[in-house]
């Protein structure tokens, strides 16, 4: 049996085995079909422009957010501590520009803000429409004093309003400046606050803040990573659960955002407000669990547009672009910043839709087709339980009872490209010789490119058509024996005209100019006199 290798070089595969080219897929990943069946997974559909999200800040107000810093500068005639404003303004000053750009009196809010405060820990607003100027409010008739009880502040976001209503989606913003009274009493409430299915972003504000433990802490909270496996964007997941692991170094993680100005603050602020906005919960009313598989291949995320309905892949696949889940939990999807932009576009995107493969309900071990399944992917198999879930396994690819299968039969395909066909350097439009320009058939469980042109008399078109490897040679062409009985003349002439089209136009004047003057006029000797005579075109077409 030749291998693979010399499979793919000749380029008919005709004697080639079939199994030996379903070696491939011994390096591709594994396929399954998740079953989304509505009748027993419910779509969940979140309109885009009636479902807003919420973001609730929790505003450390802690007497280190009063302090301007050490630079002095030269204000109003004399050197003073002027020109670096307090934490405290920075946040204020941060947090209504923020309000400014994603809220509005004319039109819905794009996002919908609430904000509490500690010390003396309460929440002054839960989020709600236009609520800028209480917001603002609230900040000014407040100011820095005390100490940092973040385990407190925490669990006022846990048990406020706006993070255990269930008609849209929302997040907690926990800002501070430096390390918590207790790391411990802090982890164990946002871990807490993570279990009961919410979610809540920190941000560190200023130099004097924990970047580390904050990391840990969003971690704890859901939205970072930790351990050896974990990276800055935590595309692994959560890595070692600090809920689990307490002790996993606080080095090892990421998650939390960072600011030392104005300008940092406003950008982090906004980049989480766009991932609130873009976060879809998935609907469990039908299922025992309240969390998603972790295989998100278990998850379907669709994207209702005028133009259409598109799938959105999960970020793995594609490149870092797509959705991901918002938190361990698995409750919810959010999209990465391309897809969400798109959604954030006024009148682009109407609707998204997030759908869970329904429960194990089909028998095991019964046949099953796998849709749409890639090349080299087995289109049968069958029923397995995974992780509570319906998957179609599919056969092994030497134990596939379909021939040829993954094959794209009725494609077009070139005979001179890598198997299977439709892939390689070339592409139809650009294929010059006439003779390799093919369909994909499977003959005898062997799949090849079968030519659907034969040679024929050269043309002034730019391709090869006589398949001898030259262009245009029309004189030489037109000499074979093998075309010696294709004459100009007789009964046959006006079917011949319509099969060369010659290129030559009725006037007799050859579309060619330049160096291809010539062999237009060299093929007009050839029709002179020819009746009925060919009109102008454009050579072959395919």
């Amino acid at each position: 049996m030749k291998s693979i290798l010399e499979c793919v070089h000749n380029t008919m595969l005709t004697a080639c085995a079939f199994t030996a080219v379903l070696s491939v897929t011994a390096f591709a990943p594994a396929a399954f079909a998740w079953n989304f069946d509505d009748s027993c997974s419910p779509t969940q559909v979140t309109e885009v422009e009636v479902t807003r999200p919420g973001a609730l800040f929790m505003l450390d107000r802690s007497g280190s957010m009063g302090t301007t810093g050490a630079t002095y500068c030269w204000y109003y005639g004399h050197w003073g501590p002027y020109c670096t404003p307090s934490l405290w303004n920075v946040a204020k000053s941060a947090i209504t520009q923020v309000l400014d750009s994603m809220t509005s009196w004319t039109e819905p809010d794009e996002v919908m803000f609430g904000i509490g405060f500690y010390p003396n820990t309460y929440i002054a607003y839960n989020v709600g429409e236009n609520r800028r100027n209480q917001i603002v409010g609230a900040m000014n008739n407040t100011g820095p004093g005390g100490g940092t009880p973040t385990d407190q502040a925490i669990n006022a976001l846990r048990n406020s309003w706006s993070l255990n209503q269930t008609g849209f989606p929302a997040a907690g913003v926990l800002i501070t400046d430096g390390a918590p009274n207790s790391t411990s009493a802090a982890l164990s409430r946002a871990c807490q606050l993570r279990n009961e299915g919410k979610s809540m972003f920190v941000v560190g504000l200023g130099g004097g803040t924990d970047t580390a433990f904050n990391n840990k802490l969003a971690a704890a909270a859901g939205k970072g990573c930790c351990g050896s496996s974990a990276n800055a964007s935590c595309s692994n997941g959560i890595g070692t659960d600090p809920c689990v692991s307490p002790g996993v170094g606080k080095n090892s993680c990421y998650g939390s955002y960072q600011a030392n100005n104005q300008t940092e603050f406003r950008n982090a602020l906004l980049s989480i407000a766009s991932e609130i906005a873009c976060t879809f919960p998935i609907d469990f009313s039908q299922f025992s669990s309240n969390s998603a598989p972790e295989n998100p291949a278990a998850v379907r995320v669709r994207m209702n547009t005028a133009s259409g309905q598109l799938n959105i892949p999960h970020m793995d696949a594609n490149g870092g672009q797509g959705w991901f889940f918002a938190s361990d939990n698995r409750e919810q999807v959010t999209l990465t910043q391309n897809y969400c932009d798109q959604v954030r576009t006024p009148g682009q995107v109407d609707s998204v839709e997030t759908q869970l493969a329904c429960d194990c309900q089909q028998p095991q071990g019964q046949e099953c087709e796998v849709p749409n399944a890639p090349f080299g992917v087995c289109p049968l198999g069958t029923w397995i339980c995974d992780e509570g879930y319906d998957v179609c396994q599919p056969y092994a690819a030497d134990n596939c009872p379909v021939p040829c299968f993954g094959f794209p039969e009725g494609e077009s395909c070139h005979v001179d490209n890598e198997f299977p066909f439709t892939e390689g350097p070339n592409t139809i439009d650009g294929e010059r010789n006439r003779c390799k320009i093919g369909v994909t058939v499977c003959n005898d469980d062997v799949p090849s490119c079968e030519p659907i042109y034969q040679p024929m008399p050269e043309l002034c078109d730019g391709l090869d058509n006589d398949c001898d490897g030259q262009i245009d040679n029309l004189s030489a062409s037109w000499s074979k024996p093998e075309f010696a009985s294709l004459s100009l003349s007789g009964s046959n002439s006006g079917a011949a005209c319509m099969e060369r089209d010659v290129c030559v136009c009725p006037s007799g004047t050859g579309e060619h100019s330049g160096a291809g003057a010539n062999q237009s006029t060299e093929f007009q000797s050839f029709v002179s006199g020819w009746d009925p005579i060919c009109t102008c075109s454009e050579g072959v077409g395919f």
